[in-house]
């Protein structure tokens, strides 16, 4: 870990330093002077609908905010969403429009991200009964709750994809926007600016694998060292951070930059671009749900890569006996974030899909017709304009793998099979033989039947693009995917060598 910080230090000081600002504007007319190039430049504000809502953290403290979303969001659409915290001396309205100066949230909702500007607690609408200044160490540290409960309300909105929400915090609202996220899953990155971070938050920055993006002024000291140990301790490689000179503190540095270099690409701007690749590089995720032609009713996640153009390969994946989809939660990321859309299904009696009754309670017959589940997850990414009919995988895991094998054999529309450590009997190995597309199979040494199986299995492919991948552990199935980070990464470049040109 130590000489992990040390590397990403010394890049940070070599590499990612952008001292791109000159001397400190001290007039106080330059802020009128900033509206008024500004408009003469001709700057759009971005079109965002927005409305006042009211929400209440767990203390009872009540909460004045502003969600804004696209103006043309189509029905039924689910998006990534943003809360945005302001600092200390400033309130909701830093994030929003001033002029013909697009704010944050409006440069958000141009790039398909919903956002909820809020008054935390003390501040704005939201003072209540005592104004911020005056708190107690103790009341500034409830601020977290204000987080929490801006999260929640995100999360439950329809246009909303919950899995897919950001925290961005100012100055003091850095560390609070890390507290009031602890252990919350749907939180998936966080950006700060010129944030002020305890040790708590920077522990949990340290240990989670969320991406992060400080942006901070290199004379803001306290900023700069917070922002530079934040960013060397997290783990993520996607982790980002812009340092300026003389830029000012939060989001000043918002305008500043524009008043300075009106020709170069706003500080908010890349702020909102480097939100908007990430998250929508998670891909949009929906659940679904149909039903097999023998009746079953199968739920699961579609996730879909967003800005891609043109329809995409497909990969279905299967789990095993003793699981359900979520299993696969971290692949499907994986799969998704590489271009190839992703149904991740609860197949029969297992999960959500037990509407005519549990697994362990089905007649053998009735479990050997899996692959049906699997079949109708393959109409389903067929009838999707996104997806490459032509161009789709299934992935299987123990009993998930004998169905994605029994499909293959009778559906043509299956180009390529993942097979997780399962045994097959002699006759499933007969059959094997008989398919002619590529097969990657996965196992670990220490079980040494899986392996030995596999490897027979193997050694029949017709197929040249087949391949054997056997790993160190004793790791089973679905528990390689934790054991070994290099087996998504093995999984997901095989797939795109099989799609290759697709």
């Amino acid at each position: 870990m130590k000489e992990t910080v040390m590397a990403r230090s010394v890049l940070l000081k070599s590499v990612l330093i952008r001292l791109r600002l000159g001397r400190r504007v001290n007039s106080p007319l330059a802020r009128p002077l900033l509206l008024l190039i500004t408009l003469c430049l001709g700057v759009a504000v971005c079109p965002a609908a927005e409305r006042e809502v009211t929400l209440e953290a767990e203390d009872g403290w009540t909460i004045y905010g502003t969600l804004s979303l696209p103006e043309d969001l189509a029905e039924g659409e689910r998006l990534p969403a943003v809360v945005l915290l302001h600092s200390s001396g400033h309130d909701q309205e830093t994030f929003n429009k001033h002029y013909a100066i697009p704010g944050l949230s409006q440069t958000l909702a141009a790039r398909r991200i919903v956002s909820l500007r809020i008054d935390w607690r003390g501040r704005g609408k939201s003072i209540g009964t005592q104004e911020f200044h005056s708190f107690t160490q103790a009341q500034r540290e409830n601020v977290y709750l204000d987080v929490k409960a801006a999260i929640n309300f995100l999360a439950s909105q329809k246009e909303v994809d919950a899995s897919r929400i950001a925290v961005l915090g100012e100055e003091f609202s850095a560390d609070a926007a890390v507290r009031g996220s602890m252990g919350d899953a749907r939180v998936r990155l966080f950006a700060f600016l010129s944030g002020r971070l305890g040790g708590k938050a920077k522990e949990y920055i340290a240990s989670e694998s969320a991406p992060v993006l400080c942006i901070v002024s290199s004379d803001d000291r306290p900023g700069f060292a917070d922002m530079t140990e934040v960013y060397s301790r997290s783990k993520n490689p996607k982790s980002e951070i812009l340092v300026y000179r003389n830029a000012g503190i939060g989001t000043t540095m918002f305008y500043l930059w524009r008043h300075r270099f009106p020709k170069e690409k706003p500080v908010d701007e890349q702020l909102a671009d480097w939100m908007s690749n990430y998250l929508g590089g998670l891909g949009a995720s929906r659940e679904i749900s149909f039903v097999t032609e023998d009746g079953w009713m199968i739920y699961g996640d579609l996730t879909v890569p967003q800005g891609v153009s043109g329809p995409v390969p497909g990969v279905v994946l299967l789990h095993t006996a003793l699981s359900d989809r979520y299993v696969y939660h971290h692949l499907a990321e994986v799969v998704v974030g590489s271009g190839m859309a992703v149904l991740n299904i609860d197949w029969r009696g297992r999960g959500k899909s037990r509407g005519k009754g549990k697994y362990s309670e089905l007649k053998q017959d009735e479990r050997e017709r899996g692959y049906l589940d699997a079949k109708g997850g393959i109409n389903f990414l067929g009838s999707q304009p996104a997806i490459d009919a032509n161009s789709i995988a299934v992935l299987g895991t123990d009993r998930g793998a004998l169905h994605a094998v029994n499909l293959a054999l009778k559906d043509r529309r299956v180009r390529a099979l993942v097979i997780l450590t399962v045994i097959f009997t002699p006759e499933e190995k007969v059959s094997l033989a008989k398919l002619e597309i590529p097969i990657l199979y996965i196992a670990s040494q220490g079980i040494e039947d899986v392996t030995r199986d596999l490897t027979d299995a193997y050694h029949i492919s017709k197929n040249r693009g087949s391949r054997l991948a056997i790993f160190p552990g004793s790791a089973l199935g679905y528990q390689l995917l934790e054991a070994d980070s290099t087996v998504q990464s093995r999984i997901v470049n095989w797939l795109e060598l099989q799609f290759k040109g697709y």
